[in-house]
């Protein structure tokens, strides 16, 4: 049940494209000195990013972006990670239940073979 979301950071300069393709993601944070865009991955959607666009390296994030911005980016990430836990929560909700009285059922059972082999042993 792996699943990879993948985002990308992009960089881009102030103007009215850039303000435009912001405009249409949820993750967007618009400077003085640039444009910052937080998107999912999509190879099939890479067309729509304009030419000015540069797509940022964790690397590059670090070093260029500045306090303000790379906490945006956290908050960015941990907003992300909630979908993600919750698309997931409910599931694992139902399968605890479960799984608890399989291991409570599995445990027992070790437990009387351990008292069966203590008895065995002390007949012997």
């Amino acid at each position: 049940m792996k699943t990879e979301i993948k985002y990308c950071l992009y960089a881009l300069p102030v103007n009215d494209e850039s303000i435009v393709f912001a405009t249409k993601h949820e993750f967007t944070r618009i400077r003085a000195n640039r444009v910052l865009v937080y998107r999912q991955y999509d190879r099939r959607s890479e067309r729509d990013i304009p030419e000015t666009a540069v797509r940022l390296s964790d690397g590059d994030a670090a070093a260029i972006l500045d306090e303000d911005e790379l906490r945006w980016l956290t908050k960015c990430n941990v907003t992300i990670l909630e979908r993600v836990a919750d698309r997931y929560r409910v599931p694992m909700e139902e399968a605890v239940p479960g799984f608890l009285e399989r291991l409570k059922t599995e445990l027992e059972d070790m437990r009387r073979a351990k008292d069966a082999e203590k008895e065995r042993s002390q007949t012997e």
